[in-house]
């Protein structure tokens, strides 16, 4: 049952009670912020790194789609247990590497800018692995802490930091030796983490239960934490948008605008429900905000924190990616059945298009270098193989879904890289 439904029936099982005590009502808070933060790790965990490693293979056409033209790409999908290679060019999926991801139901992955290595975690363990992705061959376990709950680098690649909700710190690691740094206290539970382009500052969202969250400032050169900023309670995930300029804290109540000039938080921008996701134009200068509950994607101006009318789409929505030139947001929602679509939004117009039906539910979305191709990772409730669709961003139509073993929990798209297929 998700947070609507799971309200709805608090509210009718109380309506001729007396008012919910504080416990009661922060343990029902709880339970739907993990039943999100489940729901959404996935979602979010679809991002595009630009990798090095050279090496393509001629593309396969399809009926409804166009072969991709934004140079070759390796799409990695987390499933339990095991991590599938899937190559953009052919459009198959790769031998999966396997022993690194325990078989619980949360994954996290993160790969470093150059797209060499890949990180990989498990919420419900205590270490993240680094995989290889000239050779696919995962290394030695690193040791950080309990419930690594995000990953980011640091744009020149030189450290990996994971946010350890179980232990209420941050682990940096550095990625030339896989060694890892003493970890920084933070406290609370810190469940986000993003890194401004510069790479001077990790800011890291925790929310303890009960009480205001945080958002945490560190300094990459001294891994010092600089004070906590308080942004309120049942938070989901952090985001920063391109030109570092503002980061955001989601939650069950809206999202929060924090200046990186001054780290100081602006009012609460209420969108109506649960916001899972947002995504940026690339000039930097409009959010929009995926509110999983209300079915909508808000426009937010950044720069007075001012929200337009909210596009209204169908379902529970689930995550959004946007085209690198900024034209279309495309936004996945998942109707809890066999089947779920996907909405291209043309930020020309803020007009949703004609839905595109998947043969699945999406659990997350990316857009391949160049733009040509989106790809939604789809769990299939009928059998137990997950899919990798492709969508042409010309046409807005899927093509033939890429099958995988398992179904996935979260993926990463990073350009460039080859592997053994």
């Amino acid at each position: 049952m998700d947070e609507p439904g799971l309200r709805a029936l608090l509210g009718r099982a109380v309506a001729c009670e007396p008012p919910i005590g504080p416990l009661a009502y922060q343990a029902l808070e709880a339970g739907i912020r993990r039943r999100l933060r489940r729901r959404v790790s996935g979602a979010v965990a679809c991002l595009v790194v630009a990798g090095v490693v050279g090496g393509t293979v001629p593309a396969i056409r399809s009926a409804s789609m166009r072969p991709a033209t934004g140079g070759a790409a390796t799409i990695y999908v987390a499933s339990k247990g095991q991590i599938t290679p899937v190559w953009t060019a052919t459009r198959t999926a790769g031998v999966p590497i396997g022993d690194n991801v325990e078989g619980q139901d949360q994954a996290v992955l993160a790969a470093t800018p150059d797209g060499k290595t890949l990180y990989v975690a498990d919420t419900e363990m205590s270490w993240v692995t680094p995989i290889s992705t000239a050779t696919n061959t995962a290394g030695p376990r690193i040791t950080t802490g309990a419930g690594p709950y995000a990953i980011a680098a640091t744009p020149d690649g030189s450290t990996a930091y994971v946010a350890n909700s179980g232990a209420g710190t941050v682990t940096p690691i550095s990625t030339a030796t896989g060694v890892p740094g003493r970890p920084i206290r933070i406290g609370g539970e810190p469940v986000g983490i993003a890194i401004t382009p510069d790479g001077r500052t990790a800011y890291v969202l925790s929310d303890p239960p009960g009480v205001p969250g945080t958002v945490t400032p560190i300094s990459t050169a001294t891994d010092v934490p600089g004070r906590p900023i308080k942004v309120g309670q049942n938070l989901l995930r952090i985001a920063i948008t391109p030109n570092g300029r503002m980061v955001y804290a989601l939650g069950l109540n809206g999202m929060t605008p924090i200046s990186t000039a001054t780290d100081v938080a602006g009012p609460l921008i209420r969108t109506g429900g649960t916001i899972t996701g947002i995504v940026f134009s690339p000039d930097s200068r409009t959010a929009y905000a995926v509110d999983a509950s209300e079915g909508t994607v808000t426009p937010i101006s950044v720069a007075t924190s001012t929200a337009a009318r909210p596009i209204k789409v169908s379902g529970y929505l689930v995550s959004a990616a946007i085209t690198p030139d900024g034209k279309t947001v495309y936004v996945t929602q998942d109707y809890s059945g066999p089947s779920g679509t996907v909405t291209p939004i043309s930020t020309a117009t803020d007009v949703p298009g004609r839905p595109i039906r998947l043969e699945g539910e999406p659990v997350g979305i990316g857009i391949a270098p160049g733009g040509d191709t989106a790809y939604v990772a789809c769990l299939n409730t009928l059998r137990d193989p997950g899919t990798v669709v492709p969508i042409s961003t010309a046409t807005n139509e899927a093509g033939t879904p890429i099958e995988i073993p398992v179904g996935p929990l979260a993926m990463v798209i990073v350009a460039g890289t080859r592997g053994a297929a």
